[in-house]
């Protein structure tokens, strides 16, 4: 039982560290910002729209 409840402390204990050492995930708006902050190619610029890439036609096939 000892070691039970010194598993589950550990445990925790390393939960918490691994929780915290983890990176936040931006927003969408935040990540726009800091791809519009970076240097980009020559040509190419960004509008903050998306568009729908649909799969190619012989998708189907190699999914199956």
């Amino acid at each position: 039982m000892k070691f039970f409840t010194f598993l589950v402390a550990t445990m925790t204990v390393l939960g918490a560290v691994a929780g915290a050492d983890q990176p936040t995930v931006k927003t969408p708006t935040e990540a726009l910002e800091q791809v519009q902050a970076s240097t980009l190619p020559d040509g190419v610029t960004l509008t903050g729209e998306t568009e729908k890439i649909d799969h190619p036609a012989d998708a189907a096939a190699i999914f199956n």
